[in-house]
């Protein structure tokens, strides 16, 4: 390292290219850098919840911050796609470290949930 300088390495981080209709098993959050994405999460009931998702949206932060995990698929839609994956422990370490980087991520769900409050206090109306 040179002097000043501090960091630290994601070694069990990955970035896959992923082409169109490729079928790839979620074992870790994931967060779409290019392209757009199908998710399918199997649930504990047995049903499938199929959602998408495109760039700069990440699937399973909650279930990371609450040490639960979800068993699921993603499907490319559009080619190029490129994804991050994050192992649990790594995404830990990173909001031990990073307190700017652990802010942003309340502020995202705290931004989501929002929403799901308010798409709920619509659906009542």
């Amino acid at each position: 390292e040179e002097d000043g300088v501090e960091g630290f390495q994601l070694f069990e981080a990955a970035v896959w290219n992923i082409g169109a209709g490729s079928l790839v098993s979620l074992g870790a959050p994931v967060e779409v850098l290019e392209g757009d994405v199908e998710i399918s999460i199997h649930q504990d009931n047995g049903e499938t919840v199929v959602s998408s998702l495109l760039p700069g949206r990440m699937l399973d932060e909650l279930e990371v911050l609450a040490h639960t995990s979800l068993s699921g698929s993603a499907i490319a839609k559009t080619n190029p796609t490129r994804i991050l994956a994050i192992p649990v422990d790594t995404f830990d370490h990173l909001l031990d470290l990073d307190r700017d980087f652990a802010r942003r991520v309340l502020e995202m769900e705290s931004s989501r949930l929002q929403q799901v409050i308010s798409q709920g206090n619509h659906l009542k109306s």
